[in-house]
């Protein structure tokens, strides 16, 4: 694995990020022929999720938020600033909009 600049991992107890062989975690703007507005953001948030990147992957300034599983295969290039969620983060619609904010809209409870 090859990680330039530094990405922000984040794995909550029980979860677990796999990655393969040749993975490239660039979280560097220097040189990319793109605007780059933040590092890598690997974030397992509940126990149980799983992220999974195969071998020979390039990942440049993207998140990948997982509540409960992001697969992505082997041979793959993730352009810069990219955000990829396996929820919504927040539920859509309830009797106290304002509140939406402190819900997490994760699958178990959308």
């Amino acid at each position: 694995m090859l990680i330039s600049g530094t990405p922000s991992i984040q794995i909550t107890p029980g979860a677990t990020v796999r990655i393969g062989d040749n993975v490239v975690l660039n979280s560097n703007d220097r040189g990319y022929h793109a605007a780059m507005y933040a590092p890598v953001k690997l974030l397992a948030a509940k126990p149980g999720a799983v992220i999974s990147i195969g071998p020979n992957t390039q990942v440049f300034g993207s998140c990948f938020h997982a509540y409960d599983a992001i697969t992505i295969g082997k041979n793959c290039l993730i352009a810069a600033n990219t955000n990829i969620f396996d929820a919504h983060g927040h539920k859509l619609s309830f009797d106290d909009v304002s509140n939406r904010v402190r819900t997490t809209g994760a699958p178990a409870d959308a």
